[in-house]
C-alpha cells in the first residue's frame, strides 16, 4: 500500500472511532453551555488570555512601522452582541439583529478597548 493511501487509511479510522463514541449536544444544552460560559466569567477569561498575547505583538511592532493600524472586527472582538445572543435564543436573523444595533448600544469588549486604548496612548501617533 503506497504511504499516502495508508495515511489516509489511518485517518479514516481516527475520524470514524472519535465520531462514533461523540454525540453531539441537544442545541438546548448546547445553548446551556454557552450561557454557563459566558456568565461564568470564562468567556471573559478567555478573551483576555487570547489579547495577551496580541497586546505583546504590538508593543513590539508598534515602533517598528512608520504609520500603525489596528483593524479590527467588531462582532464579538470590539463589541459585545451577548445581549442580542441570549435574548434571541441564539437565532440570528438579519431583521432582528439590524433592530436590535438600531436600537441599543452594545457594549465594548473590555480586553479589545483595554488594547486599543493602551496601544493608542502608548505611542501611536493622534490622527489630528
Amino acid at each position: 500500500m503506497k504511504r499516502g493511501s495508508e495515511l489516509a487509511l489511518l485517518l479514516g479510522l481516527v475520524v470514524s472511532t472519535a465520531t462514533c463514541h461523540s454525540v453531539p449536544p441537544s442545541l438546548p444544552d448546547a445553548r446551556d453551555r454557552v450561557r454557563t460560559w459566558v456568565e461564568s466569567g470564562a468567556y471573559a477569561r478567555r478573551l483576555d488570555a487570547v489579547v495577551a498575547p496580541a497586546q505583546r505583538r504590538l508593543d513590539r511592532r508598534a515602533d517598528a512601522v512608520e504609520r500603525p493600524a489596528l483593524v479590527l472586527d467588531i462582532d464579538e472582538t470590539s463589541l459585545s452582541s451577548w445581549s442580542y445572543q441570549s435574548d434571541h435564543a441564539f437565532c440570528y436573523t438579519p431583521e432582528s439583529f439590524d433592530a436590535w444595533v438600531a436600537a441599543s448600544t452594545p457594549p465594548a469588549i473590555a480586553a479589545t478597548l483595554e488594547l486599543t486604548v493602551r496601544r493608542s496612548a502608548a505611542t501611536w501617533p493622534s490622527s489630528s
